[in-house]
C-alpha cells in the first residue's frame, strides 16, 4: 500500500510540476516534459491494475475477468486505433493509459462479487 501511495505520490507531482522530477540527461529530453505525466500515469494505472489481478487470483475471484478480458482490450484498443493519430507520441501515451484503464472495470467487479460472497451470473 506504501509503494501503491508513494507512485502516486509521484505521479501527481509528475502532471502538476513536470519540470521538477530529476531525470539524469534532462536536456536532452526536456520538450517532453507533459508526456512524463502520461507516461507516470499509465506505469501507475497498470501497477493498480496488476495488484487488483494478483488480490482476485489469489482469491479465485476471477469469473468476470476470464471471459471478458480479451474482448475489452481488443474492443479498447480498435475504438482508440480509429479514433486516435498514432503517429503522434502524445496520442500514442493516451492510447496506453486507456489500454491500461480498460481492464480495472473487470478487476474491480470480480473483487466486489468476490467480497460479497455472490457469484455473477454467467
Amino acid at each position: 500500500m506504501r509503494r501503491w501511495i508513494t507512485f502516486h505520490a509521484l505521479d501527481f507531482g509528475c502532471l502538476v510540476f513536470p519540470g521538477s522530477v530529476p531525470v539524469d540527461s534532462w536536456e536532452k529530453y526536456a520538450e517532453l516534459g507533459s508526456e512524463l505525466g502520461w507516461v507516470v500515469s499509465a506505469s501507475c494505472i497498470t501497477m493498480t491494475g496488476g495488484v487488483m489481478f494478483g488480490l482476485n487470483c489469489s482469491k479465485a475471484w476471477i469469473r468476470i475477468q476470464a471471459w471478458g478480458y480479451i474482448p475489452i482490450i481488443l474492443t479498447t484498443q480498435v475504438l482508440c486505433a480509429l479514433t486516435l493519430n498514432l503517429k503522434d507520441f502524445h496520442d500514442v501515451l493516451i492510447f496506453n493509459v486507456i489500454s491500461a484503464l480498460a481492464p480495472l472495470t473487470l478487476f474491480a467487479l470480480d473483487s466486489c462479487f468476490g467480497l460479497k460472497g455472490r457469484r455473477p451470473i454467467g
